[in-house]
């Protein structure tokens, strides 16, 4: 998001962004409400990520019916619906291993620190490796070439001629 709004934010548009932003907030209110009473704080936050896809997808029409002469809205789209269809994927299976990791590994008895990390590594790790293969398997080619690019960087990947 914070890349669509700066586009707006190089042409001297501050105030449009900002506008978007508290439709979206407001609109959501309601979710806010309701997922707070249904689940607590992680339904406050579901209801904060609702706002920013809205916000996303609003701000990206909106840039692409008054500056969008390249890539066609539709295919943008597109990919940020698979990439939501991915991370939902991820998230069941990490949400899934982190659930059953409490109730069959006894880490509860450990120290609060090295059990939640232990958990984070092991659920979100595989969260992570099944939301890229879903990436993937949808489609969405670029995060390969995002991750080749951080693996260079790195120094985990071949590296280019120089000065290439």
């Amino acid at each position: 998001m914070t890349i669509v709004t700066r586009c707006f934010y190089a042409l001297q548009n501050t105030l449009l962004p900002m506008i978007v932003s508290t439709i979206a907030a407001v609109g959501c209110l309601p979710l806010y409400w309701l997922f707070s009473l249904l689940w607590g704080a992680p339904g406050i936050a579901l209801a904060g990520s609702i706002a920013a896809i809205v916000q996303l997808a609003a701000l990206t029409i909106i840039w692409a019916r008054r500056h969008g002469a390249g890539a066609p809205i539709g295919a943008t789209l597109l990919v940020y619906l698979k990439t939501l269809a991915a991370g939902a994927i991820g998230y069941a299976v990490a949400w899934g291993l982190h659930t059953e990791l409490w109730r069959i590994s006894g880490l509860q008895h450990l120290r609060p620190l090295p059990a939640n990390l232990s958990v984070v590594l092991v659920a979100g790790g595989a969260g992570l490796v099944v939301a890229y293969g879903a990436l993937m398997a949808l489609g969405v080619s670029d995060v390969k070439l995002l991750l080749t690019k951080v693996a260079r960087k790195a120094g985990l990947g071949p590296r280019g001629k120089a000065g290439a």
